[in-house]
């Protein structure tokens, strides 16, 4: 199982692992998560300083993004911290991981929120190979903005990039017709988890259901490099999956 998982991601740059946690306790999230929005808008109105701003990037309500969710709220911990993803990222990673960013993103349903196609962390491409971690909080498929991928997209490295100054997702890349043609749609249930590589071109689409769609992003990168934008390293896997 280790080495298929491993193999996949491979020769994919994503793997897909289903049914890692029920839908009870996602919706309960998710509910929690929409009161903290709901305060957080409250807030901003008011104008109050954010307790956390001296370690954490701010948030970003109105691209729908929250910023450093595992430092800020215990409840998302459990969602990521579960040992089937960990088990799974050590497979990929065997020398070890650490966080290196979180958040968590509500795509508004009805407004402009196309995301172009890109490959994560453009700007920082002298760093190492990073796996994101994507867990929907609900379904997702075409309706609602499911991502889209370029299977095997990775092998290559980083791509030529562009910026579009003022734009939410600024740094995007052009693909090819051939490639625009093989594109997949990630459909995907409540409860599973994505695993891939920020070198794999990705996109979603206009979320067109009735509903946010509400997803946990986790991204890790390998101990042998220690670079971490803010906040401190949160140590994952020392290296040590393969001890008997």
């Amino acid at each position: 199982m280790s080495n298929s998982l491993a193999l996949r991601f491979r020769e994919d740059g994503f793997v897909i692992l289903r049914g890692v946690h029920s839908r009870a306790k996602l919706s309960s999230t998710a509910i929690q998560l929409d009161r903290e929005i709901h305060r957080l808008r409250n807030e901003y109105q008011q104008e109050k300083a954010d307790s956390m701003a001296k370690w954490c990037l701010p948030h970003r309500l109105d691209n729908g993004v929250l910023y450093d969710v595992y430092q800020r709220y215990p409840l998302l911990r459990a969602l990521i911290d579960s040992k089937r993803v960990i088990r799974s990222i050590e497979f990929i990673m065997p020398e070890g991981f650490f966080l290196y960013v979180s958040s968590y993103l509500f795509k508004p349903p009805y407004a402009d929120n196309v995301v172009p196609w890109h490959q994560d962390f453009l700007s920082r491409n002298t760093e190492s190979e990073k796996v994101i971690v994507w867990a929907p909080l609900e379904d997702v498929s075409e309706k609602n903005g499911c991502l889209r991928v370029i299977r095997g997209s990775h092998k290559n490295g980083f791509r030529k990039w562009f910026r579009v100054n003022g734009a939410t997702h600024r740094d995007r890349i052009d693909i090819s017709e051939e490639e625009a043609r093989n594109a997949e749609n990630i459909i995907m249930k409540a409860g599973d988890v994505l695993l891939f590589s920020n070198y794999l071109i990705h996109s979603s689409e206009q979320n067109d259901s009735n509903d946010y769609r509400r997803a946990l992003r986790y991204v890790f990168k390998s101990t042998t490099e220690i670079i971490i934008p803010r906040c401190t390293p949160i140590i994952f896997s020392t290296g040590r999956c393969n001890e008997t």
